[in-house]
């Protein structure tokens, strides 16, 4: 890797396993990961309290065998286009919605407040443990392209995991080589960009067999966009701001109070103008292709600076993470991210603050960008949380950023595979 060049002359001469592939690699038993959690904790304590400490790495050549022998088994099951769930879930506690043997719902009140679910605890939304229902909604759960994994804790370093995978993340290389990435120029004000959420892409994230698409995550997603006939959204009940009116096209025969807001259905021509999101290509399937290619409305693909004359910009996980996202970030335009994959960055960016997170059944997309649009408090949450992300991108996404990541991690993945680990380590000169 490129960025290795800047600090590989302050490590030691070590195998660094990395994943070439989309989807993870490691996944645990949760009885062992306990173990080992343990194991870790007690260790750092050591650690912690030594005062002073070693901050030359071992000579590996003195601890290596010569020759290395030759290994002819490997620890990686091969389980490609097939359900892969009961695995996935091994390093769920046993008390989990995940585990549970007699079909228990999904633990939404982990994460979500009604009566639409917008989140409020993006970890948790993503803690597939709490949400057993993704067992056909993700392409990695129900028949992904490639499933290449180990039950044992190895130290893999993929671009991304989701919750129960014990992969190290590490900054993937489409965002250091700005793949896709954002051309400010020209650069157009926020005024002036439509007021519309904008996505193009494929149909990835697993692999369809038997009609199975009609549950996979994009789809379900542009399905709601294309073709539903009516979306929830939320409405005060002192509806003074229209200027005591209701919205246009309002049926008031289904809604639902709920403290300050009613929620009511609004049909497709009162929303289907908020919405501009389209397959381009269908792949990843069967002989259930040609159904998919009739269901859904393909458009050309759009050159990618398109997205950037867009308010809202939707972003989806395809067979792992979004490559799209930093881009996004970085345009002022506000991303809609629907992830169930975490990534290096997890604890840098606030939800809410510089995106805004999307539930598992992104019912709440409709409410969100109506409110954006049509509610002057809205208006200014929109353009304050675009602002946001990209000033915070400015300072916290750069190439910089990443190598120094980069290098930390490598130095404690070099400092625990030390025979020496517990002696290993700096201290400042402010420290006893």
């Amino acid at each position: 890797m490129k960025q290795f060049s800047k600090f590989a002359q302050w490590l030691p001469d070590m195998d660094i396993e990395f994943n070439v592939h989309d989807e993870p690699r490691d996944v645990v038993p949760h009885e062992q990961l306990h173990r080992s959690v343990m194991k870790g904790y007690t260790a750092q304590a050591i650690l912690n309290g030594k005062t002073s400490l070693f901050n030359n790495f071992s000579n590996s050549d003195d601890l290596l065998p010569h020759p290395i022998p030759e290994v002819f088994t490997s620890r990686f099951l091969n389980i490609e286009r097939q359900e892969t769930w009961i695995y996935s879930r091994l390093s769920c506690p046993p008390d989990s919605s995940t585990m549970d043997l007699d079909g228990a719902p999904d633990n939404t009140s982990a994460f979500a407040v009604e009566p639409l679910g917008f989140v409020f605890n993006q970890s948790a939304a993503t803690d597939i443990c709490n949400s057993p229902s993704l067992r056909h909604k993700i392409g990695i759960f129900e028949r992904p392209n490639a499933f290449k994994i180990t039950n044992e804790l190895v130290p893999m370093f993929s671009m991304s995991h989701p919750s129960s995978f014990q992969d190290i993340p590490i900054p993937s290389p489409w965002y250091y080589e700005e793949v896709g990435g954002y051309e400010p120029e020209p650069d157009i004000p926020w005024e002036s960009r439509k007021g519309q959420l904008y996505w193009r892409g494929s149909s990835t994230g697993g692999h369809s067999h038997g009609g199975s698409w009609r549950n996979l995550l994009r789809q379900k997603v542009i399905s709601l966009l294309e073709r539903n006939s009516g979306h929830d959204i939320l409405e005060r009940k002192d509806c003074s701001i229209w200027g005591g009116d209701q919205r246009p096209n309002a049926r008031e025969t289904n809604h639902t109070e709920y403290e300050g807001w009613k929620v009511r259905q609004a049909n497709q021509t009162e929303l289907g103008q908020y919405f501009n999101a389209h397959f381009v290509d269908i792949v990843d399937c069967d002989e259930d292709c040609d159904e998919e290619i009739m269901f859904f409305d393909l458009v050309d693909r759009d050159d990618h600076n398109e997205a950037w004359k867009h308010r809202y910009l939707l972003d989806m996980d395809g067979h792992a993470y979004s490559g799209r996202f930093y881009a996004f970030m970085r345009s002022k335009s506000v991303p809609l991210k629907l992830t169930f994959f975490r990534e290096w960055h997890e604890n840098v960016l606030i939800p809410w603050v510089h995106y805004v997170p999307l539930n598992k059944d992104a019912n709440e997309i409709p409410e969100v960008v109506r409110f954006f649009e049509q509610d002057p408090a809205g208006q200014d949450i929109a353009r304050a949380i675009g602002e946001n992300g990209q000033s915070w991108a400015a300072k916290t996404l750069r190439n910089d950023d990443m190598d120094v990541y980069m290098f930390r991690l490598m130095l404690e993945y070099a400092r625990v595979q030390d025979d020496h680990r517990e002696n290993l380590g700096f201290l400042s000169s402010s420290e006893p």
